[in-house]
């Protein structure tokens, strides 16, 4: 019941692959949850016309793994970086909004302790706006990209690890780096950076296109049990 309790809760929370230290023990019922309150800035680039880097803001990056046994897992990761409203950096100086929210859902398989892979479905959505021409300048486009990574962990000592994962698909990259502290048995404190890189969205009938990045440092707990 207790678990059943976090699992729920967790999920309530939750609105990238494990941006927190990976879960290392992928029995059944095993249960990782990730809350990462990430620094974020994001760039975007439209058509090769505008290039802009938004002023930076904490959003929320969380993450949720439950082992299936037989050395696998499922996943699931949302990080919807969201900056503040910036001027465009031209002689218009127009106050501009974007974003690039993300969702994962994979398939991961543990080869031992330190070294595991995954394959899953990024649904990603960008989007950018000109406050004051929105009827001209209000472009999003979302896409579903099939990527394939690697998560890596190591220990540093008794109470640290470090970590990693690295994840690709068309048009699409996705880095974590990271190191964890053991608070208690079952709980953990992270720092970690992040960048998340997603090209070519087409936004416009005519194909304008939106590149966008989103990275920054963050901090966060992961709970596991």
């Amino acid at each position: 019941m207790r678990k059943l309790f976090v699992m729920f809760t967790s999920l309530m929370l939750l609105a990238g692959v494990a941006t927190a230290s990976p879960l290392t023990d992928y029995s059944a019922g095993k249960v990782s949850v990730d809350l990462d309150w990430r620094n974020t800035e994001l760039q975007g680039d439209y058509d090769g016309t505008y290039a802009i880097d938004f002023k930076k803001k904490y959003s929320l990056d969380a993450g949720l793994t439950i082992g299936l046994g037989n050395n696998f897992a499922v996943q699931y990761n949302v990080f919807n970086p969201t900056p503040k409203t910036t001027a465009l950096p031209d002689f218009l100086g127009d106050p501009f909004t974007g974003r690039l929210s993300s969702r994962q859902y994979n398939l991961m398989y543990r080869f031992n302790p330190e070294f595991a892979v995954y394959t899953g479905v990024m649904h990603a959505n960008g989007s950018f706006k000109d406050l004051d021409w929105p009827a001209i300048y209000a472009n999003t486009h979302t896409r579903d990209i099939w990527q394939f990574g690697l998560v890596a962990s190591t220990k540093l000592g008794s109470k640290a690890t470090g970590y990693g994962m690295i994840g690709v698909g068309r048009d699409l990259t996705n880095w974590v780096a990271g190191i964890s502290f053991a608070v208690a048995p079952d709980t953990e404190l992270n720092l970690s950076y992040r960048d998340l890189k997603i090209n070519h969205f087409v936004t416009t009938s005519a194909g304008a296109r939106l590149d966008s990045e989103a990275s920054g440092f963050g901090a966060g707990i992961t709970y596991k049990f």
